[in-house]
């Protein structure tokens, strides 16, 4: 069975001030000099609140995908406002959100 590479994009996240690479003691070498897929993007903001990086709108649909308490965690951490707005519009039906 043929198997595809994930695709190389920044579709759904922006890399904050300039790109340098990091060391992170769990998840290892993170390279924002080269390009990296909305998972791995996903995993870094999510798991280690990653400062250098930040959804930007069309996030969304990647985003919906996590639970409600993962997103309101994620929505106490965020820096911005902008990066409110697309946390929440990730679960726009949701009253604890909506409360927020």
């Amino acid at each position: 069975m043929l198997q595809t590479q994930p695709q190389l994009h920044n579709s759904c996240f922006k890399v904050v001030g300039t790109p340098k690479i990091y060391i992170n003691p769990r998840l290892g070498k993170i390279d924002l000099t080269k390009p990296f897929t909305d998972e791995q993007a996903l995993l870094w903001y999510k798991d280690i609140n990653f400062p250098y990086i930040k959804p930007i709108p069309g996030a969304e649909e990647l985003l919906s995908k996590e639970k409600v308490e993962t997103i309101i965690k994620l929505i106490h951490k965020a820096h911005s406002p902008e990066e409110i707005a697309v946390l929440k519009a990730s679960k726009p039906d949701s009253k604890k959100i909506k409360e927020l």
